[in-house]
């Protein structure tokens, strides 16, 4: 799987799966197996193991996407928590950036100003 960057934080993000085809092989139309399928004929004797030919396929090919999807399945819960855990580094750091940001604002409030203007007299007022 590829990957590209967030546009806007520079993130690895993987792209999504190109759409595939069923990678097996369905019954033909027309095809007596397409006929079984799709009506209630009972199978002849001699169809019966080409029947169970495709269903031990079936399971096989089965198998194979069950762990494909678990292999899938186990890499998202990873970047899921490695995103989580990212998200609240970036909250943490806002508010430790938000604490500074209020202290320093503080430095100019009126009440500060006030001093600036009477100058350094003012504080040995007691204002």
């Amino acid at each position: 799987m590829s990957t590209s960057q967030c546009s806007q934080c520079g993130t690895d993000v993987a792209d999504p799966p190109a759409k595939t085809p069923l990678d097996f092989d369905l019954a033909p139309s027309g095809s007596r197996h397409y006929t079984l399928l799709n009506s209630n004929e009972v199978p002849l004797e001699a169809e019966l193991d080409m029947v169970t030919s495709v269903m031990l396929k079936a399971n096989a090919h089965l198998a194979s996407l069950d762990a494909i999807i678990s292999k899938t399945n186990a890499r998202l819960e990873d970047e899921i928590a490695s995103l989580q855990k990212r998200l609240r580094q970036l909250g943490e750091q806002r508010v430790l950036l938000s604490s500074y940001r209020a202290r320093n604002q503080a430095i100019l409030s009126p009440l500060i100003q006030m001093f600036i203007l009477l100058g350094p007299t003012s504080t040995r007022i007691g204002i």
